[in-house]
C-alpha cells in the first residue's frame, strides 16, 4: 500500500498551472480487446484528449495548491514491486480540483 500525504501551503498561479496542464491535455493508452472465441485479439495504441475544467472556490480562485508532501510504503506487495522505487528528491507537490471530459483523438497503431 502507498500513502501520500499533502499539506497545502500556497495557491498555484493559473498561468503556471495551464503551462503544466493545458485545457486540452493529451493522453495515451494501450487498449487490448481479447478475442471472442479462439485465438487472436486486437491491441491498439490510442491517443485521447482530456478537456480539463478547473474548479474555483467561492471567491473565484482556482483550487490548485502547492505544498509539502510525503510518500510512505505501508506494506510491500509481492505482486506489485512499486515499494522498490525510492523517491530521492521531491520536486513539487500539487493538489488540483478539476473536472475532465475524455475525448477520442485517433488510433495511432494497431497490433
Amino acid at each position: 500500500m502507498l500513502t501520500i500525504t499533502f499539506q497545502p501551503q500556497s495557491r498555484m498561479f493559473s498561468e503556471v498551472l495551464r503551462a503544466v496542464m493545458p485545457e486540452k491535455t493529451y493522453l495515451y493508452s494501450v487498449r487490448h480487446l481479447p478475442p471472442i472465441e479462439g485465438e487472436g485479439g486486437h491491441t491498439q495504441l490510442i491517443k485521447w484528449y482530456a478537456n480539463v475544467i478547473l474548479h474555483a472556490d467561492p471567491k473565484g480562485l482556482n483550487t490548485a495548491w502547492l505544498g509539502l508532501t510525503s510518500i510512505t510504503y505501508d506494506s510491500p506487495s509481492v505482486s506489485d514491486p512499486i515499494h522498490k522505487i525510492k523517491p530521492e528528491t521531491m520536486i513539487a507537490a500539487v493538489y488540483i480540483q478539476f473536472d475532465m471530459i475524455l475525448g477520442f483523438e485517433k488510433i495511432l497503431k494497431e497490433y
